[in-house]
């Protein structure tokens, strides 16, 4: 195993660990409102900035099926990189 696979590897056993993890939220809308904000926020999604249709920020990472699926979401693209605040 390469340390890029290992790196892949280990940001998806955060995912099952219940860690919290970096995204990037792609959306389906515009500009997100209030209103979308704070729906995407009722699933732990902590937004730190704002650009256009996409959101960076952080969700703990059992949640990040149900970010998913939400309809105003067109993508999410979860970091490799492992994040302080991640509980092994």
């Amino acid at each position: 195993m390469n340390l890029k696979e290992r790196l892949i590897a280990s940001g998806e056993a955060l995912l099952h660990r219940g860690g919290t993890v970096q995204v990037l939220v792609d959306l389906n809308v515009r500009e997100p409102d209030a209103a979308c904000l704070q729906k995407l926020a009722a699933y732990g999604l902590e937004v730190s900035e704002v650009i256009g249709n996409k959101l960076v920020g952080t969700i703990p990472g059992e949640q990040i099926g149900r970010l998913e699926r939400d309809p105003q979401v067109a993508e999410v693209e979860v970091a490799t990189r492992l994040k302080p605040t991640a509980r092994l």
